[in-house]
């Protein structure tokens, strides 16, 4: 993977993580309460595969899959691309193996949880019945888990972006990377704006804290052609054409 679509890989997935982290604070907000914590559990799943796009496991199909990127997180399956990826991390971090396996396994038990609410709560066909049973209102059933997916979401991004933030600090082209990034919290921005969400307090503090590293270090003087490699790669080019193909078909109904 070249460093441009490297950068493109983990900042997408970062910014995906705080997009979905400001819709969910905006429909616990207004008790919206199934789909904030379905908002919620793909913020911790973005958070979570931002840490595989330094590995050089980001194309493989148990990433994509639910189920089976929960249990290459526990070791369930997948165990020698599990250690080989703990080993690629522990060198691009400059931490022990035991710490990302420590992570791995938080993340996993984090995830399993919140993919069973996720189901339940948006998935299910008696999603209004279970909503207004007698027993399941007092008990509030749904604002609690909602309530404590706040908890969860920080820990998840907070783990990842710390982890993302000594990647910036260690890699040789950090240089290139952070003055990507600064572009990515524009963009990031700016679609919060045309959405009118309003970011987490603690999206901010992540955001400014990146932003402080930005100012550190000079833009590099090529740094115009490293952005044009970012605009267009393979699997990202895949991605338009899908949403592209989608539109098309919506317009032939």
């Amino acid at each position: 993977m070249s460093e441009e679509e490297k950068s493109e890989r983990l900042f997408s997935q970062l910014t995906a993580a705080w997009y979905n982290w400001a819709v969910y604070e905006m429909l616990y907000k207004k008790n919206v309460h199934c789909w904030a914590l379905t908002t919620a559990y793909y913020s911790m799943m973005h958070t979570a595969r931002i840490l595989m796009t330094l590995t050089s496991f980001w194309d493989e199909d148990f990433v994509r899959n639910h189920t089976n990127f929960l249990r290459f997180l526990n070791g369930l399956k997948f165990k020698e691309k599990r250690e080989q990826a703990i080993d690629e991390l522990s060198t691009a971090l400059g931490v022990s193996p035991a710490e990302i396996d420590e992570i791995f396994l938080r993340l996993h038990k984090i995830l399993n949880a919140f993919k069973m609410t996720r189901e339940m709560a948006s998935y299910e066909g008696y999603i209004i019945a279970h909503q207004v049973r007698s027993d399941i209102e007092a008990s509030s059933w749904l604002y609690e888990l909602s309530r404590r997916a706040s908890i969860y979401v920080n820990e998840a991004n907070t783990k990842s972006g710390n982890l993302v933030f000594k990647y910036l600090e260690r890699n040789p082209s950090s240089a290139y990377h952070l003055h990507h990034l600064k572009q990515e919290i524009k963009q990031f921005h700016r679609l919060l704006e045309k959405e009118n969400l309003i970011p987490p307090h603690e999206v901010e503090l992540m955001v400014k804290r990146f932003e402080g590293l930005i100012s550190s270090v000079p833009e590099p003087e090529d740094f115009a052609h490293f952005i044009d490699n970012t605009t267009g790669y393979h699997s990202k080019n895949m991605a338009y054409d899908k949403l592209d193909s989608a539109l098309r078909k919506v317009r032939e109904l």
